[in-house]
């Protein structure tokens, strides 16, 4: 199974898990992290702001909201990291 298809299948059963607790921290911190690994940048970052707004003190969703923006090359990661 190419490795694509493996991220695909783990976002679907995260979205399963999501479903039965919404507010899991860890869930979305996972899910979070493997749309990063498959290049969804934009979705990752919105489950880093969502892990944010409730849980502003999180050093997981801050460092993986920071990496995502650098691996999407978007502007300001480098100071995130600061």
């Amino acid at each position: 199974m190419h490795c694509s298809a493996k991220l695909d299948w783990s976002l679907v059963y995260l979205a399963r898990a999501r479903s039965g607790d919404p507010a899991d921290v860890e869930i979305r911190l996972i899910q979070a992290r493997v749309l990063t690994c498959d290049g969804q940048y934009d979705a990752a970052l919105l489950r880093y702001d969502s892990v944010l707004a409730t849980h502003p003190e999180s050093r997981d969703a801050s460092l993986g909201r920071a990496q995502t923006l650098a691996w999407g090359r978007k502007v300001g990661a480098v100071a995130l990291f600061l």
